[in-house]
């Protein structure tokens, strides 16, 4: 008998099972409300395969099928929100052809947001659209916390990553669905670990059976970092397939970079104070000599006479936006000011992408010529593996003889 086998579970007492099968339940998930665009560039590396993502977080947990007694529990101790069928439900992706529902476990999971500039190719505006902000705030309502895309309220550094850089896209009104009570966070870039299913489970970053796969981690937390870079370097593809550079580059300036990287995100956030304080001063009509005491240095030269919208700002580092934060008008928003927490979303990814995606694609055209065994494809399920190949014609799936060389 092996050591982690205990045939005489099911002897135990019935309060001591329950027990043990409610510790088995994953942890707080972070369940995604829409899919993530595929050329978002705050996402590294970019050209992830996220339509696998959406319903990957919200599935019923592993226990939830190993027996009846352990499923009664999983569902009593879980009570789960639905939107589309207890709720609103709508997708900006496809508003026409809704994805799939979102599924949270009320007062426990993480509901978040994706939103970025780019959906308004999609749904042709620049900002979320009522029908997705109403599902948002319902679904909120049933979630422990919320997490949105930085790119919805304040883009992370976006002249890095774009040749026009946008501020961002959320307008005055907007500010009053997010509750000043609740805890936010705010996604400002996300990662993906290219692992499989077994791989997460051993490496423990993803939840003790790999059930929670994605993270949300503090920018300036170093040790969590350092842990997420050591299981994606430990599954870096060999060479001649080169690793992913711009993952690379993320954590040498989050890690090794440590110092800096944590200043341009305190930077960040005082910011994002910055543009919470515009909208409300565009919100309540703030006569103009409120306006001159709270940001004395932008009527300095006598020539300004009005403030800009938070869209139209290109710099928030200029000394026009330094505001007076002893201003008592100022302590007053700022204390009902919702609290965001900046965060690094790192996502446990299984489908065939970046480099290490290339590495399987090559095991996979090795096993076509009968080089290697299908068994020994790595860095992805292997459904999803031999179903993408079959779609390019790369292999056509049917078993090949037992004698292919180990």
């Amino acid at each position: 008998m092996a050591a982690r086998d205990f045939p005489r579970f099911m002897e135990l007492p019935a309060e001591l099972r329950l027990q043990i099968w409610s510790h088995c339940l994953p942890g707080p998930r972070v369940v995604e409300m829409d899919f993530a665009l595929s050329d978002h560039q705050l996402t590294v590396p970019n050209g992830c395969h996220r339509e696998l993502w959406l319903s990957h977080a919200g599935h019923y947990p592993v226990m939830s099928r190993v027996c009846h007694e352990a499923r009664s529990v999983a569902l009593e101790r879980c009570q789960y929100a639905t939107n589309g069928t207890q709720g609103p439900h709508y997708s900006p992706m496809d508003p026409l052809l809704d994805a799939p529902p979102v599924r949270l476990r009320k007062g426990f999971d993480i509901l978040h947001l994706n939103w970025h500039y780019g959906y308004r190719s999609y749904v042709g505006e620049s900002r979320p659209p009522k029908h997705l902000w109403n599902t948002f705030e319902w679904l909120a309502g049933q979630a422990a916390a919320v997490s949105v895309s930085a790119d919805l309220l304040l883009p992370f550094e976006p002249e890095r990553l774009y040749a026009s850089p946008y501020t961002t896209s959320m307008y005055g009104r907007d500010t009053k669905r997010f509750d000043p009570h609740r805890l936010h966070y705010v996604v400002l870039a996300n990662v993906e670990i290219h692992i499989t299913a077994k791989e997460a489970v051993q490496a423990g970053v993803f939840g003790d059976l790999g059930e929670e796969p994605i993270q949300l981690v503090d920018p300036r937390d170093t040790a969590a970092i350092t842990k997420y870079r050591d299981v994606w370097k430990r599954h870096q593809p060999e060479p001649p397939f080169a690793e992913e550079r711009d993952v690379a580059e993320f954590f040498a300036a989050a890690i090794e970079g440590a110092a800096d990287y944590c200043a341009r995100v305190e930077k960040w956030r005082q910011n994002m104070e910055k543009v919470w304080l515009l909208h409300k001063c565009h919100e309540f009509n703030t006569p103009q000599e409120v306006c001159e005491e709270i940001w004395p240095h932008r009527w300095e030269d006598g020539n300004v006479h009005f403030l800009p919208a938070p869209g139209s700002v290109r710099n928030w580092d200029g000394k026009a936006l330094q505001f007076a934060r002893e201003h008592p008008w100022v302590q007053t928003q700022l204390a009902l000011m919702p609290r965001f927490e900046p965060a690094i979303m790192f996502r446990h990814c299984v489908g065939w992408c970046g480099p290490r995606g290339s590495a399987n694609r090559s095991q996979a055209l090795r096993y076509k010529a009968g080089v290697t065994p299908l068994d020994h494809i790595r860095g992805a399920q292997r459904d999803i593996v031999i179903w993408r190949a079959k779609q390019r014609g790369e292999i056509d799936c049917r078993p090949y003889p037992h004698n292919d060389p180990v």
